[in-house]
């Protein structure tokens, strides 16, 4: 099973989770625009695979969690 935790950008460079889905075999996910996610195996005894297919090409970004706190 795949989960995918969905994201909201709170200040530049940061994100706050704030949905979770879970896949199972055989299932599509379909997203668009600017969506933050994450895909991840959280069943430590089985083996996961999934296909990721990007039109147009992907503009990845880099994201820490925030944490709440101003840390400048």
């Amino acid at each position: 099973m795949a989960t995918e935790t969905l994201f909201h950008q709170t200040r530049p460079g940061f994100v706050k989770p704030v949905k979770k889905v879970h896949y199972s075999e055989g299932e599509v996910c379909v997203t668009g625009g600017d969506d933050i996610h994450l895909i991840t195996n959280e069943q430590a005894d089985a083996d996961l695979i999934t296909l990721h297919l990007y039109s147009p090409p992907l503009q990845m970004g880099f994201y820490e969690l925030d944490d709440g706190f101003d840390h400048s």
